[in-house]
């Protein structure tokens, strides 16, 4: 089989390697699409893995599987995680998927950019989706980016609050992998107030989520404080004013979401006018360009001095941060989406923050909860490869869409092709 495996930053070679071996807990999945992440893109992040076969959002068909796996068979269309998590750890119990040693240590093999992928037992059961009918292959490199996204607006606010009792079990105990096309939920056993979920943004931490319990079926988990579901019932930003710093595809995916979600404001602040007009044609109520007027002096401006309640910094820079610490209003969030160069250093005055009532959150990555979410949103077509796919390369070309996305100009999502 053929990989795109990165020996430097500009140096992609396509190599054979043999295809995978499929032992009784695992899969093997031929690729039909793979996506570009932003994030490989950073020089300082990605030479660092050299030598590695690229890509981590890929989605494709099952074409054999294990003599243990009961939940997927040949021809099954999937999305699968790079990652997947125990489900079991105290960070998982608390809904903090990416800081589980399992997740930190599991990984496709050898990689997203690859004719065939084999996904480990793990992956599997933990993190792998079917993709319904309606949904392509290039909708489904989408589940991973948009899913980040959501784990970044959980933690910036948005939240499940509890409307029923401690006694209620998980309403769906599966791991991801036994769920099928569409998960349904028994009847809550509520204690007043109304089904459904709600939402608030008051500027305190967000709740964490309770985990997948992993078990192959029967008791589920018992809440004692929120439930996540897909079904994104009474889910909702509150009119709040969201800016957002940075307008590639995890911009656009961040106004798409706001917008989604009944943000009252959306502003994207970006210096490449392609960006700067899909954002607007996303749902942005108003733009920044940069290149041209300081960003915290337009802000002023367009929000009558208000500033913004959530500012999502995507650049990886200390000076965007410092720019999105400086856009938030009184009472605001500040979300760091991407990290910052190494050696940089933040500065800060304390006492800024303090007496404003600033809150710094970071979001790295994402877990199951989140990717089975994404998933629902594609499938209510909030988001779509139809508005987000730009570039289309084989796999061939891989060296030559890597560049399209490190160019980060009129571009958005960049697929490879099987």
């Amino acid at each position: 089989m053929r990989v795109a495996k990165l020996y430097s930053f500009n140096d992609i070679r396509i190599e054979d390697m043999q295809v995978p071996e499929v032992v009784p807990g695992d899969a093997l999945m031929r690729t039909r699409a793979s996506g570009i992440c932003s994030g490989d893109v950073m020089p300082w992040y990605i030479q660092k893995k050299a030598p590695l076969v690229l890509g981590h959002e890929p989605a494709g068909e099952i074409i054999e599987v294990g003599n243990n796996v009961k939940s997927f068979r040949s021809k099954d269309r999937v999305f699968t995680h790079h990652h997947a998590p125990c489900l079991t750890c105290r960070y998982c119990r608390r809904g903090d998927h990416v800081q589980c040693e399992t997740w930190k240590n599991t990984k496709i093999i050898p990689g997203g950019i690859s004719e065939y992928i084999l996904i480990p037992e793990t992956n599997l059961k933990n993190d792998t989706l079917k993709l319904p009918g309606t949904m392509s292959f290039e909708d489904g490199t989408l589940i991973e980016p948009t899913a980040c996204v959501l784990k970044g607006l959980k933690r910036v606010g948005l939240r499940f609050n509890n409307f029923f009792n401690g006694d209620t079990p998980h309403p769906n105990s599966l791991p991801q992998g036994e769920r099928g096309l569409n998960p349904t939920f028994p009847p809550l056993k509520l204690r007043g107030g109304k089904v459904g979920l709600s939402s608030s943004l008051d500027g305190n931490p967000p709740h964490h989520f309770p985990s997948l319990d992993g078990r192959g079926g029967g008791e589920g988990d018992k809440l004692s404080s929120s439930f996540v579901s897909p079904s994104f019932l009474n889910v909702s930003l509150s009119g709040r004013t969201v800016l957002v710093i940075g307008l590639g595809v995890m911009g656009q995916l961040n106004i798409l979401l706001a917008r989604r979600f009944g943000a009252g404001r959306i502003i994207g602040a970006d210096m490449i006018q392609y960006r700067l007009k899909k954002a607007k044609e996303f749902g942005a109520d108003d733009v920044i360009d940069i290149s041209k007027e300081s960003l915290v002096d337009s802000l002023k401006r367009v929000t009558g001095g208000d500033m913004a309640d959530i500012v999502i910094v995507g650049p990886n820079s200390v000076e965007a941060m410092q720019d999105g610490i400086s856009a938030a209003g009184a009472g605001g969030t500040v979300l760091f989406f991407t990290p910052a160069k190494p050696g940089e250093k933040l500065t800060i005055d304390p006492n800024d923050l303090y007496f404003r009532d600033i809150n710094i959150v970071t979001s790295y990555s994402c877990g199951p909860a989140e990717t089975a979410e994404a998933l629902k949103l594609i499938e209510e077509r909030v988001v779509s490869a139809e508005m987000l796919v730009t570039h289309r390369f084989p796999i061939e070309k891989t060296a030559e869409a890597f560049r399209v996305v490190a160019e980060a100009k009129e571009s958005l999502k960049v697929v490879i092709t099987f």
